[in-house]
Parts: C-alpha cells; structure tokens; sequence
C-alpha cells in the first residue's frame, strides 16, 4: 500500500530527474518569462517542444486538473497545487547551499512565477494545444501565395484540360441535339458541393463518404458523431489540401468558416 502523497513526491520526483527539463534547457528561461503575454506565448512556446515533452505535459497537465476538481476533499487548490509543482518543472540546477538574501528574494519571485504559469496551463489547458489564429492565417497566405504561384506553371495544362472536357460534352449530345440528362445530373452535383455542401470522406469506416450541407451552427463533432459507433475510438475531422496541409479541427470548430477559409480542401475522418 502507499500514500497519496508517496505517489506525489514520486511524481516530483520524476520530474525533476528527467535529463533534460520537461520544458527543456533552450526554452526554460522564455517560459519564466511570459507573464505580459500569458496564453497566446505558451501557445507558441510549447509548439516548440519535442513531441515526447509536450505529450508529456499534457498528461501532466490532465492529471492536475483532475487534482484540482477535487479541491473540496484534498484541499489542492489550484494555487496550491501550481506552488508545490512550480519547483520541480521549472528547476534551477547547481544553485549552491550558500546564498544572499537578494537571491533568495529573487528566487522567491521566480517560484511565484513559476507557479502563476502552471496555474495558466492547468485552467488554460484546453486551448494550449491549438494554433493561435493569427498564425494559422500566416500559414494559409503563404500556401496560398504558393499555389498561386504553382497554378501560373500549369496554366497551360490546365487549358488543355478544358479544351478535352469540353470536347467530351460535345460528345454527350444525344442524336435529338439534347444533352444527355446524367450528365447534367454529374455536373449540378458538382455545383451542389460549391455552394455550402462538403463531401466528408471516411476511408476506415462502411460509410466511405457523405455529402453534408453546412450551415452556422454545424461543428466537427456534429460530423463526427454521424461516424462514431460505440466499439470505435475516437473520431476527429481533418482539413487537409488547398491553403494548409493538414490540420484536425476541435469538436467545437464551426465548419462553415472553415469551409470560407479554406473552400478547396479535403475532408477527412481519421481517429
């Protein structure tokens, strides 16, 4: 048997004898400072962590709000438990037994600090894991000017394309001049999915695509549920081509402004 708090100083512990710390040596020191900018930096800063650590983190970070929901039973509030944690994420080494009161002040200052972020990052926890707006946007201005870029080099094969296309519709015209009608049909589908409808594909699932209408309050998890079943795992929707590569929308993203950022990328189900 063991005592709650023998797992918490084993977890202490754990923490300050990684080899490297959990926000590690390049970043440490950007971290502490943060205070102006707060959520919008760390958002940035732990973007710039190895996977390892970040995964790492956010388990952490999980299991001391978990703590914290608890509060009236253990009394760890959260400025309790950001004080007790803030030692051992952000660590000082081969600090020395002898020390003047100006550096015991300051580190006093530090440790206060320190813990003012760990309380950041376990109420702000939800939102640490997204890419701030401002810098999605950059990314999708520079995949669009890139594509531009890449359109200009093909447009001579995309003339060509044309020119075949609509050879092939000359070619649909029934022997009464009429065209035929299931090719009228095809393209007033296509048109269909410009105008608000995308076509979700699910390639691990028995329905292997479907078309959806948006409209202003439909979200990922609106979609997803469509494709969830209770022996599945998780399900997220990914927006993947056009002005980004890839990147998994959070449950509560509304679609239609995606789909205005974004009008020519794919949609994808994936776990």
């Amino acid at each position: 048997t063991f005592r709650p708090v023998d797992a918490s100083g084993l977890l202490k512990l754990f923490i300050r004898e990684l080899p490297t710390p959990l926000l590690t040596n390049a970043h440490l020191s950007t971290f502490s400072d943060l205070l102006v900018h707060q959520v919008q930096a760390l958002q940035l800063l732990l973007l710039l962590l190895p996977e390892a650590h970040r995964n790492t983190l956010k388990a952490l970070l999980v299991f001391l709000g978990k703590v914290v929901s608890h509060q009236d039973h253990n009394r760890m509030s959260l400025w309790n438990v950001s004080m007790v944690m803030a030692p051992n994420i952000f660590t000082r080494r081969n600090r020395g037994n002898k020390r003047s009161i100006s550096k015991q002040r300051g580190e006093m200052e530090e440790a206060v600090g320190g813990a003012h972020l760990i309380g950041l990052m376990i109420r702000h926890q939800d939102l640490l894991w997204t890419v701030p707006k401002f810098l999605l946007s950059q990314v999708r201005q520079m995949n669009q000017a890139s594509n531009h870029r890449q359109f200009n080099l093909s447009r001579a094969t995309s003339r060509l394309l044309r020119r075949r296309n609509e050879k092939n519709d000359r070619n649909q015209v029934l022997p009464d001049g009429s065209t035929d009608p299931g090719s009228v049909w095809f393209r007033l589908q296509v048109g269909e999915l410009c105008e608000g409808v995308i076509r979700v594909h699910a390639p691990l699932h028995a329905k292997v695509s479907m078309a959806i209408q948006l409209d202003e309050q439909t979200t990922a998890k609106d979609v997803t549920s469509r494709f969830e079943s209770r022996s599945s795992p998780a399900q997220h929707l990914y927006e993947v081509g056009g002005n980004i590569y890839e990147r998994r929308l959070q449950p509560d993203c509304c679609l239609l402004d995606v789909y205005r950022e974004n009008p020519g990328c794919d949609w994808l189900i994936k776990p």
